[in-house]
């Protein structure tokens, strides 16, 4: 599941998966409640790059013990003051052909020149 705080809110993870930051406590209690707990979508930026990736800050992926998360916990989520929205991460598929298919021959780059 992924979760997007307002970005005037500024909280963060600390150590241990502490959230920090204006509200965090009670988002905190909210998400301990529901037995999940967030780290950050991306890691913090080194240098000049600060400013570019300043939004990702506000992303952070909410983990389940079992595994897998309550889909109605983002309804919850949402309820929240400090969270802009919340949604369950959709599962990735890898794209695939048709197994039946010889697409070799659509490959015209691979001959020579014209």
């Amino acid at each position: 599941m992924i979760l997007r705080t307002h970005q005037h809110v500024r909280l963060r993870v600390g150590p241990r998966g502490r959230i920090e930051g204006d509200g965090g406590d009670s988002l905190a209690r909210m998400l301990r409640s529901s037995g999940v707990t967030v780290s950050p979508l991306c890691a913090r930026p080194r240098g000049g790059a600060r400013q570019a990736v300043a939004d990702l800050g506000c992303y952070f992926v909410v983990h389940a013990a079992s595994g897998e998360t309550d889909p109605a916990l983002a309804d919850t989520l949402r309820e929240h003051d400090l969270v802009e929205f919340a949604y369950p991460k959709p599962p990735v598929a890898l794209p695939s052909a048709p197994a039946g298919d010889d697409l070799r021959g659509g490959q015209g780059y691979l001959e020579d020149a014209p």
